[in-house]
């Protein structure tokens, strides 16, 4: 039960068309799903949703 609750590290090569982390993000969750066999947007929901909700917002500063 315990090692369910630690961090696992993954490291992976993907190539990117764009450098940016939204484009990251986007094949991230499409190679997961693939691999993982689950819906592709539940994979980018959660990760966008995680991002969002680390925002840390001051002024017109994000």
């Amino acid at each position: 039960m315990l090692t369910l609750l630690k961090k696992k590290n993954v490291v992976a090569n993907i190539e990117l068309d764009e450098n940016s982390e939204l484009e990251a993000l986007k094949v991230i969750a499409n190679r997961a799903a693939t691999k993982l066999d689950v819906a592709e947007q539940e994979l980018k929901s959660g990760f966008f949703a995680s991002g969002a909700q680390d925002a840390i917002i001051i002024g017109d500063e994000a």
